[in-house]
């Protein structure tokens, strides 16, 4: 268990992936090597128009003043036992920031994916008030988004895992709430950053959501990272099947082509994915 409740997990070569406990140590042999093409401040992935399962993102930006090289990929698939895909991302860049986000709609609500689409809507007319410039209260956008989907009256729930980082900072931020989760990863280890919001022994039933009647901005927590790492935001679709096989997953995150990674990703969760299954890889080319 890591400092402050984390769970580190490293991966060996002979492991055969499962889960047995909290370490798994590891040799991966893993090298970097990435291209990047673009700036920063090109980027704005969206995929409200795209309610099912939206062709993966493929994005590099560069912090050009930090030469902190960045490239991510995302893909979402909806699950089998779902009539129709509530999960989406959110990915908004400008020359001083990048804000990535991770919406898990709650799927017995039929309104979630127009909750979520609510949430999406505030963040993209808001957030140059709270994140761009020395400004980084990535925990009062996502409590005023909160509010503000809320107070529209949607009728739908969702969860929300945020993550900003920031040129000329050293730090990354996270917010999550609700049980998509968040992960640091190197070419050695995988840690989980984030804490489900979920009754102990029923993982269906979340205590904090968005959407919540009754949320307070103390029921939202910020936590601080070294931004030298690679992270992983993901619903928890996704990350039920990549725990019961975490070596093949962690290999394949480190596939320099993006699109082997999303192909890849499909073919493992192809016909197991009851529960939609959504991810954004970001990774750091300075590691």
């Amino acid at each position: 268990m890591a400092p402050g409740g984390r769970t580190f997990y490293r991966i060996r070569q002979n492991d055969p992936g499962h889960a047995h406990g909290k370490i798994y140590r590891a040799n991966t042999g893993l090298t970097d090597g990435y291209i990047f093409l673009v700036s920063f401040r090109d980027l704005d992935c969206d995929n409200s128009s795209k309610k099912s399962n939206f062709a993966f993102g493929e994005k590099i930006i560069t912090m050009i003043d930090e030469n902190r090289n960045i490239t991510f990929v995302h893909n979402s698939l909806q699950g089998s036992e779902r009539e129709k895909n509530q999960d989406d991302v959110l990915i908004l860049s400008d020359s001083d920031f990048c804000l990535f986000v991770l919406f898990d709609g709650v799927s017995s609500l039929s309104g979630s994916w127009d909750f979520v689409q609510a949430c999406k809507r505030f963040i993209k007319e808001n957030h140059i008030q709270y994140v761009s410039g020395n400004k980084v209260n990535l925990k009062e956008l996502i409590y005023q988004m909160h509010v503000a989907s809320f107070d529209a009256g949607e009728n739908g729930k969702s969860t929300c895992s945020a993550l900003l980082m920031k040129s000329g900072d050293n730090k990354a931020y996270v917010v999550s709430i609700g049980d998509s989760r968040i992960y640091s990863f190197t070419n050695s280890y995988m840690e989980v950053l984030t804490t489900d919001d979920n009754l102990s022994g029923n993982s269906n039933f979340l205590t904090r959501y968005i959407g919540l009647e009754g949320l307070r901005p103390d029921d939202i927590d910020l936590i601080q990272v070294n931004a030298d790492q690679n992270f992983l935001i993901c619903s928890d679709g996704f990350y039920s099947l990549m725990e019961k096989d975490l070596k093949t997953y962690f290999k394949i995150f480190h596939y320099k082509r993006k699109g082997s990674i999303v192909n890849a990703i499909s073919r493992l969760q192809k016909n197991k994915n009851k529960d939609d299954s959504t991810f954004i890889i970001i990774r750091n080319g300075r590691i």
